[in-house]
């Protein structure tokens, strides 16, 4: 669904900056999309952090099994809050995730089942009110709210100086390739107003001819920045972990600890018999990772 919004802002972009212009021409008709209810994608968000592509996508469609059994055919499966706070830690482990991340799951499914995250009353709030409610909860920090509130809230006017991907179109096409600091990026960002989300995601398009949307799992190699939004490459095991909302690497700030990680990808390595591959796996089907499914 392309956002109501998103043609005039195209077209106020184009006009203000010789930037823009360039960049909406060379894409025309392209946009934001949502794919996904609020609780499903925050949930899949979750799940996908700090973990490979494949470990990421097995947990999912293990979660979907035990939380929504008559939806793992579906391409888009909706997850119900109430169904997931009901499992207990124990099967939420043995689907994979770690100690940590379930603690996580478990936290976001009683926001919602509780009314602290009500979608119905987002419309209400600006921006940083709906970021403070987001980062609320555990496992969710400031850049995952941004790209929530970006591609599934399609808030018009989201601007994520932390990204380094965004940062690193920036310099591409406003300093010559120099490095921009954050403060740099806000004071760029106020030419942009209101309308800050459609020239952060021209800034990434830039950096990949590929479409940018919210994707299932995550890409290649760490330019997280570089390819980010869209599609990743096949045998991406090394490849830093990439937001399942858009397919992008999150900030060192954004970053789970070392020990997370490992504990995380024990919880991966448990929920799979040693030595036999995952046949659910999408990158091993076709050796691409497939859009969005959120």
């Amino acid at each position: 669904m392309k956002p109501r919004w998103w043609d005039e802002a195209a077209t106020d972009l184009a006009r203000r900056d010789r930037v823009m212009r360039k960049l909406v021409r060379a894409h025309p008709g392209a946009s934001l999309k949502r794919r996904s209810d609020a609780f499903t994608a925050l949930a899949r968000a979750i799940t996908g952090q700090q973990i490979s592509v494949k470990a990421a996508d097995a947990i999912w469609r293990r979660l979907v099994a035990a939380a929504a059994p008559e939806a793992v055919a579906r391409a888009f499966p909706r997850l119900d809050p109430a169904r997931v706070a009901a499992l207990a830690p124990p099967d939420l482990r043995s689907a994979g995730f770690s100690e940590r991340k379930a603690s996580y799951l478990a936290d976001l499914a009683g926001h919602f089942v509780s009314g602290r995250l009500d979608p119905r009353a987002w419309k209400r709030l600006d921006d940083e009110s709906l970021i403070a409610e987001l980062v609320d909860v555990r496992g969710i920090g400031r850049w995952t709210a941004e790209m929530f509130l970006m591609f599934h809230e399609l808030r018009p006017d989201v601007l994520p100086v932390d990204d380094l991907g965004l940062r690193k179109a920036a310099a591409l096409h406003y300093r010559g390739g120099d490095a921009m600091t954050a403060d740099a990026l806000r004071e760029l960002g106020e030419r942009w107003r209101p309308w800050r989300s459609a020239a952060t995601w021209y800034l990434w398009r830039s950096l990949d001819p590929i479409a940018i949307e919210p994707v299932k799992t995550p890409a290649s190699p760490r330019t997280w920045v570089g390819r980010f939004p869209g599609r990743g490459r096949s045998g991406s095991e090394t490849a830093p972990p990439r937001s399942p909302l858009t397919g992008v690497v999150p900030p060192p700030g954004q970053m789970t600890s070392a020990a997370d990680r490992a504990d995380d990808a024990g919880g991966a390595r448990r929920a799979r018999p040693r030595g036999r591959p995952d046949p659910a796996s999408p990158s091993r089907r076709c050796g691409t990772i497939p859009a969005a499914r959120l």
